[in-house]
């Protein structure tokens, strides 16, 4: 019985290791890069506590071309037309972006923005 109790607690203390990597990972860990092109008819206001005002939802490309559709929020319209470098996590989504030249994208991205 108490070699019992100490597998379950092993395994236990396995878990909640693996629980907190995992989350260390989603918040802390390397972030995914994807482009977009700024298009003003896809931003919203939005009521915030904070000085975001305004929230984007667009599709984003990763260098691959590989497509998602990301939402970020700004204290302000962008430029229309503007491509952006995102960086985003897991969990949290967009955690920064910036403005780039359409030479600066990668082949992949720039085709799938351009159609």
């Amino acid at each position: 019985m108490k070699n019992t109790m100490k597998i379950v607690a092993v395994c236990a203390a396995l878990a909640a290791v693996a629980a907190i990597a995992g989350g260390i990972y989603l918040f802390l860990g390397q972030p995914q890069i994807y482009y977009t092109q700024i298009d003003n008819s896809k931003i919203q206001e939005i009521d915030s506590d904070d000085e975001m005002k305004y929230e984007y939802t667009l599709p984003a490309f990763s260098e691959d071309g590989d497509e998602k559709e990301v939402s970020f929020k700004t204290v302000r319209h962008l430029r229309e037309g503007a491509y952006l470098k995102l960086s985003l996590r897991p969990v949290r989504g967009v955690i920064t972006w910036e403005e780039v030249e359409q030479e600066q994208l990668p082949e992949d991205a720039e085709t799938k923005l351009s159609s």
